[in-house]
């Protein structure tokens, strides 16, 4: 996401869903930053306190991304 469309997003109201759902841009970024660095997405209770969203990306034999998958699962670790 651009930082104009995350701050668009933030301006126009992020719900708190959780007590970890995160809603300013700074929080947001943080995450963008976890997942660049390890590949991944997994969001442990930011939507619903008992769900944890794990995202991958599917790349070609060249290295690019030209899909993903994501699976909602039990947040067992609370």
């Amino acid at each position: 996401m651009s930082e104009d469309f995350v701050e668009r997003l933030v301006a126009a109201g992020v719900p708190r869903l959780t007590s970890k759902t995160p809603t300013t841009v700074e929080e947001i970024r943080a995450i963008q930053a976890q997942v660049k660095s390890q590949g991944h997405a997994v969001g442990n209770g930011l939507v619903h306190p008992d769900a944890r969203g794990i995202a991958v990306p599917i790349r070609s034999s060249d290295g690019a991304v030209v899909a993903a998958l994501g699976v909602v699962v039990a947040n067992d670790d609370e």
